[in-house]
């Protein structure tokens, strides 16, 4: 089994991806703690795709991104992994009692995934289990569609989790390793706190 390939950001996080970007995307939302914005790219399962989210936990107005990808994939298996990798992360760390996170998609099959109650598709069953999972694990999402690249942070993560793609795609990648993950550390500090 591979390790997975770490990956670089393909430069700084734009100017205008500042916290008031973000304030400005989670005002009207429910009341939550934490807001996760995610994208994914991809297209049949033969080829690789990407994924990118921002994550602000507003407890702490900490901002961290986190990208990755795989060899093999569709468009909504990556455009679900852009949330519910940082979602699983969330999901690990201590703390006390439910954490509310919301979550801005532009994929209407992910916010189905992540919405208590809908009905859920034979089609990548391990998914809708996996969000599942997540709920048992205390966290209380929110999923919320927004049209594609309608806020700075969404077309952030898109143009990364097209990167990610774009660097799983090159000849070297595919003998090396089967998936890729990475973070930017290059927030800049008028922004908000990197990591979380």
């Amino acid at each position: 089994m591979s390790r997975p390939m770490l990956l670089t950001a393909p430069g700084p996080v734009p100017a205008d991806c500042t916290l008031e970007a973000l304030e400005a995307l989670s005002e009207p939302l429910p009341p939550h703690d934490v807001l996760v914005v995610g994208d994914g790219s991809g297209s049949t399962w033969e080829r690789a795709i990407g994924w990118a989210a921002v994550i602000w936990d507003k407890r702490t107005d900490a901002i961290a991104v986190r990208f990755g990808g795989q060899l093999r994939g569709t468009v909504n298996i990556a455009e679900a992994l852009s949330l519910l990798n940082p979602l699983q992360e969330l999901a690990s760390q201590p703390r006390r009692g439910v954490l509310s996170v919301a979550c801005v998609t532009d994929s209407e099959v992910t916010q189905q995934l992540l919405t208590p109650g809908k009905p859920r598709p034979a089609a990548n069953a391990g998914l809708w289990a996996w969000a599942q999972a997540l709920v048992r694990e205390g966290l209380a999402i929110t999923p919320i569609h927004r049209p594609r690249n309608s806020s700075p942070w969404q077309c952030y993560v898109d143009a990364l989790s097209k990167s990610a793609r774009k660097l799983l795609e090159r000849p070297a990648a595919t003998q090396a390793s089967t998936s890729a993950i990475g973070q930017v550390a290059n927030i800049p500090r008028s922004t908000a706190r990197v990591g979380l």
